[in-house]
């Protein structure tokens, strides 16, 4: 055997580990990667009814930067041509908190509502957006700090926004 067989398969044997090792670790970052699918609501442009858009975002280790990247990531928008959002990019959130009996306190930005295509629709989506996608039973929104003082037919802010909460043109009210 030549020295030139045996440095061309030494070659093709370092390659094919090289090859193998990239392989594998391709394979774990992909494995360890901790990702998790949500949904968003948006508005079908053709149609006006509510869509589903499902998206990919990190997982998070604690639950309340899940939802905060959750709301954060909502209040974008869709990616979607065919779908729209009633908020617009100034829309921000400013703080969330959540309580252990699946309570979740939201405050946002006024511009976010003030600036809003359609407040009654944004709030709809957004509650129904949080709701799907955490085990969260009762919702409770501010702006700028400031509560919602009363919510149509529902009671009290004390009684946050649950899963029968629909919004309209006539029920909500700011503590002013």
């Amino acid at each position: 055997m030549s020295m030139k067989n045996t440095t061309i398969r030494n070659s093709i044997f370092l390659s094919g580990i090289l090859f193998g090792i990239l392989v594998i670790s391709i394979l774990l970052v992909s494995f360890f990667s901790h990702k998790s699918y949500a949904k968003f609501i948006f508005i079908n442009k053709k149609n006006n009814r509510f869509s589903i858009e499902n998206r990919c975002i990190p997982i998070q280790k604690r639950s309340i930067e899940y939802v905060d990247y959750l709301i954060d990531d909502f209040l974008l928008g869709t990616i979607s041509p065919e779908l729209k959002s009633p908020f617009t990019k100034n829309s921000k959130r400013k703080n969330s908190m959540i309580e252990k009996n699946n309570k979740i306190y939201l405050d946002f930005s006024s511009s976010t509502f003030n600036e809003c295509e359609n407040i009654y629709t944004g709030l709809n989506i957004l509650n129904k957006t949080v709701r799907m996608n955490k085990n969260i039973k009762t919702v409770f929104l501010s702006v700028d700090g400031k509560i919602y003082k009363y919510i149509g037919n529902y009671g009290t802010l004390s009684d946050g926004i649950g899963s029968k909460s629909v919004f309209t043109e006539n029920n909500i009210y700011i503590d002013n």
